[in-house]
């Protein structure tokens, strides 16, 4: 050894981490959903939007992919709510 790696000292003791064979895909709830964009939504900070997802665990996209779903969703059921209604005066 070197000098240089003697003054370092000893190395440290670094724990086993334990690696699953194969890693298992997140799966969220239908509330879940629903429930996290509405608690976005209220925040109303850029702050807090950021601890709510840390705290939570989805990452951003996931925010954005089901705010997409429920715009989606919204605009189904006001058009199946027309449909009805129209359906209904027949």
């Amino acid at each position: 050894m070197t000098a240089l790696h003697e003054e370092a000292g000893p190395r440290p003791v670094v724990p086993e981490v334990e690696i699953p064979a194969k890693a298992t895909r997140r799966r969220f709830t239908a509330e879940y959903k629903r429930r996290i964009p509405r608690e976005v939504d209220a925040c109303t900070e850029p702050a807090t939007i950021g601890a709510l997802l840390r705290r939570e665990g989805p990452y951003s996209s996931h925010l954005t992919k089901w705010r997409a779903q429920r715009a989606a969703d919204d605009g189904y059921r006001s058009r199946i709510s027309v449909i009805r209604r129209t359906a209904g005066s027949v």
